[in-house]
């Protein structure tokens, strides 16, 4: 008996502690992910995105059933976008993510390549290049 309270107490303690480091500090007061903060914006996974953007990654992150974290480093790899980025770098998303057989692990990558700066550049000449190099052997 005494050993399934102290269990008890664990999962009490760990979930509190869980929840804790999902909150954000915003403003002085603490917000959790997805709650309206100050100002018309809203704290999505750690980054203070519009609530029109917001809605547009609810209906992406509905769309290809992503988890928290995988929407928490979307949200923060986007929220410098200017809003004509922020649309044709979503359609782009959406568009590769479709025929994706894991989507959230390609849009981890999709998310390495935003930080990189390599995101939506073409390589049309360099793979014909390699594929050059491949077919002499």
């Amino acid at each position: 008996q005494a050993q399934m309270q102290a269990m008890q107490a664990q999962m009490q303690a760990f979930m509190m502690q869980q929840q804790m480091q999902g909150m954000q500090m915003y403003g002085g007061a603490a917000v959790m992910p997805g709650m309206m903060a100050a100002g018309g914006v809203t704290a999505l996974g750690g980054a203070v995105v519009s609530s029109a953007k917001e809605e547009q990654l609810t209906k992406f992150k509905a769309h290809f059933n992503l988890d928290e974290r995988i929407m928490a480093e979307l949200s923060s790899a986007m929220v410098s976008r200017t809003d004509d980025d922020f649309e044709k770098d979503l359609a782009q998303l959406y568009h590769v993510l479709a025929t994706a057989r894991h989507p959230p692990g390609l849009l981890s990558v999709k998310i390495r390549e935003m930080r990189g700066g390599t995101f939506g550049v073409s390589l049309v000449g360099r793979s014909a290049e390699l594929c050059g190099d491949f077919m002499r052997g």
